[in-house]
């Protein structure tokens, strides 16, 4: 069977991490879509910097963040399904996560999801899973329960 994962690292996340891998057999594949949202882009710090020189500076350690933490996620993912025999790929993407999430969900089998963090949890609170996807990919979608929600 080929699945997917939606999953940034969040309590959510690792959640929904824990039952696809659960829920795959040896063999199976388990693509992990992990959307880093395309505004980061702007995140630049016009305000502060105001040079070309400290704004790419900055751009670029904002970017090796944001890779060295998908780097994280996608490891400890990596190293549950080697013990399970799993087919694992990272699918990093930078762009609209609802959009990503729509166009490439209707490949699977399964779509893992955590759902959003309730109001009263700290910590991302990304817009992936919307009514538009919840509709769009309502047969493969497996919206996971945020843990103590």
């Amino acid at each position: 069977m080929k699945h997917l994962l939606a999953s940034h690292g969040s309590p959510g996340s690792i959640a929904a991490e824990e039952a696809a891998i659960e829920s795959c057999c040896k063999g199976d594949s388990l693509d992990h879509l992990y959307v880093i949202p395309s505004w980061w882009a702007d995140m630049v710090g016009d305000d502060w910097l105001n040079n070309g020189v400290s704004r790419n500076s900055y751009r670029n350690y904002l970017e090796n963040e944001l890779y060295a933490e998908a780097k994280l996620v996608s490891d400890r993912i990596e190293s549950k399904c080697q013990c399970k025999n799993i087919h694992y790929q990272l699918k990093m993407i930078i762009g609209d996560s609802e959009k990503t999430l729509m166009s490439l969900g209707q490949q699977y089998e399964k779509v893992f999801i955590g759902s959003r963090c309730p109001k009263k949890h700290e910590g991302l609170n990304d817009r992936m899973l919307t009514n538009q996807a919840k509709k769009t990919l309502q047969d493969q979608l497996e919206i996971i329960a945020y843990p103590h929600g």
